[in-house]
């Protein structure tokens, strides 16, 4: 089990060298959504990367045009979004590394629907951990996938560089209600999944909105959807920053909204997603640095690695394999960009 001690004292990664906006990372919120293109990983649970590629490239376009609709639609229907998110259930029971790996792998570009397809895959790991039947994790997918459908309605400040004024912070904090006057259009949607839509900004401690509502009188499945949204929008770029890395992004999150979520949910999240994910590269204790390459539920913050340096920073000539699990005197120091092995 992962303790939130462990989290918060891991050392954070160097600020990268620049850390400017770089020119056509974002694109529109209503551009035409291309599949995914990136090499096939590790996937041990039987489905074959491919697959898992074309599910959530099926994925992201079923939300766009669901998005799409609400915006243009008096009422809608979800079309093949439910099926497919029966099947992204039916992935991530059996296991879908793959699946998890395109939640949080940057591939340079922002939208809203793949931002809402990233959540709904944490969302319904998470989910699983809490052990929530296929009938609450479909809504909970749902949900996720639509939770910020609002935000069309405030294109102009998704893409911002800069921060908000009062003015805009304001309009933003509207998309909320927004969106639930959107999802309550669609015929197939229950009300209880738009009532997440509604309340995924609201805070455990008060400190959310558009209504200030605390405690239980907020969803569980909307603190959940809540939780992901941050985690996701931090280990990804944004126009206004680049993105952190998993290990970094726990911290902050722990260090700055420990009392905005319900601790259960906490230790869901933190039980259930890797601190350190596959392709990530870390300097050990040793001083070497590796790459992850495996990472099991049981051992999240001791994953298998290859050594791809020695103690002085030189590449080896044999890059071997170790089980940070099976190896007491050798740990994890911290997560640090891939640029590093440069240096």
């Amino acid at each position: 089990m992962v303790r939130i001690s462990d989290i918060v004292q891991l050392k954070p990664p160097p600020a990268p060298a620049t850390a400017g906006h770089q020119p056509g990372i974002v694109r529109a919120a209503t551009a035409v959504i291309a599949p995914p293109s990136l090499a096939p990983a590790p996937n041990g649970s039987g489905f074959k990367a491919t697959e898992s590629q074309a599910l959530y490239a099926d994925l992201v376009l079923a939300c766009q045009r669901s998005m799409e609709e609400a915006r243009h639609e008096q009422s809608f229907r979800l079309g093949p979004i439910v099926s497919l998110a029966e099947r992204l259930i039916d992935h991530l029971t059996q296991r879908d590394a793959e699946l998890f790996r395109l939640s949080t792998v940057e591939d340079g570009g922002f939208s809203l629907a793949r931002h809402g397809v990233n959540v709904a895959i944490l969302s319904v790991r998470v989910g699983m951990a809490r052990d929530y039947k296929k009938p609450r994790l479909l809504d909970l997918a749902l949900a996720a996938m639509l939770h910020d459908i609002g935000m069309m309605a405030v294109g102009h400040l998704v893409n911002a560089a800069g921060a908000l004024n009062p003015d805009q912070r304001a309009q933003m904090h509207e998309h909320p209600v927004v969106g639930h006057r959107l999802v309550e259009r669609c015929r197939d949607l229950d009300p209880f999944v738009c009532d997440i839509v509604a309340q995924e900004h609201e805070r455990h401690d008060g400190s959310g909105y558009p209504h200030g509502l605390a405690g239980n009188r907020i969803h569980e499945q909307a603190q959940m959807v809540g939780l992901l949204d941050c985690y996701e929008a931090l280990i990804h770029d944004r126009p206004y920053r680049r993105r952190l890395l998993p290990a970094e992004a726990m911290r902050v999150m722990l260090t700055g909204s420990r009392d905005a979520f319900r601790r259960e949910l906490w230790r869901a999240f933190l039980d259930e997603m890797p601190v350190f994910p596959v392709d990530t590269w870390v300097r050990l204790t040793s001083g070497e640095l590796a790459r992850v390459v495996s990472v099991r539920r049981e051992a999240l913050l001791s994953p298998v690695v290859t050594l791809l340096t020695d103690r002085d920073g030189h590449p080896r000539f044999r890059a071997d394999t170790i089980d940070l699990s099976k190896e007491p005197r050798l740990a994890i120091d911290r997560a640090v960009p891939e640029p590093l092995l440069a240096e």
